[in-house]
């Protein structure tokens, strides 16, 4: 292939890519994955809990997949790489957990924002993007009013020690949620520092409850894990970390 058609390929590929693995054989819009892919996916209702979130964070989280490829690529690809159609395909994937969610034990969805700055620059809120969705799906309204006051660094990038003073007083809103219980929407639920930030800014303005709501989650949840983090292996999680599978 000469370098102009090589470039004209990257820049107009003429067969679809799949988000997962890369591979150029070829796969459909609806689907954002080859079919060895897909096959690797098994989504399903988890139910995290942490005592280190504390009482002014999330009370839980729930997630579909376990973050890690190819799951990983397609998220990646939905934040960084502005394909924000395969949102449709994710929201897909959450069914087995929004088919345990009950609407009537929610008020609203509120998605964690992303500062001004980086939202213009990205050209959307991935969070918002599933939360109107997901919404859609569990006749929930979704609230905005949380906004990100400071434009912090990527937590993907820090050591989880790091995350947690990352996101400290982040986030804030005028609003009030007196007695509301909420879901708040993301991508994914690693160490949980960004959603309980966003929970203790709620709290502070008067939610009853806050949980997580994710497409995927850490594997530090699995629950057959929870011995290796009893010996030290994952100490900052300590035995506190715990998982089930509904």
């Amino acid at each position: 292939m000469k370098l102009w058609d090589k470039l004209a390929e990257l820049l107009y590929p003429s067969r679809a890519r799949c988000l997962g693995c890369g591979d150029l054989a070829g796969t459909g819009d609806a689907d954002w994955l080859c079919g060895d892919c897909r096959r690797k996916l098994h989504p399903k209702a988890h139910t995290a809990h942490s005592d280190h979130w504390g009482a002014d964070g999330i009370s839980k989280g729930y997630f579909a997949l376990y973050y890690g490829p190819p799951i990983s690529g397609l998220i990646r690809a939905f934040k960084y790489e502005s394909v924000y159609r395969c949102a449709d395909y994710l929201v897909q994937l959450m069914e087995p957990v929004l088919q345990t969610i009950h609407s009537d034990d929610y008020d609203c969805l509120v998605p964690v924002p992303l500062h001004y700055d980086r939202q213009w620059t990205r050209g959307f809120n991935q969070a918002e993007v599933l939360a109107r969705l997901i919404g859609a799906r569990l006749g929930l309204p979704v609230n905005t009013e949380l906004k990100r006051g400071v434009n912090t660094r990527k937590q993907a990038r820090l050591r989880v020690s790091q995350r947690r003073e990352n996101v400290k007083d982040a986030f804030y809103t005028k609003a009030s949620y007196q007695g509301m219980r909420i879901l708040i929407v993301d991508d994914v639920l690693t160490t949980g520092s960004t959603v309980c930030a966003c929970a203790k800014a709620l709290r502070k303005a008067g939610a009853a409850d806050v949980t997580a709501l994710t497409v995927a989650g850490s594997h530090i949840y699995r629950r057959r894990r929870l011995k290796a983090c009893q010996v030290g292996v994952f100490t900052i999680f300590s035995p506190s970390v715990r998982s089930t599978d509904c």
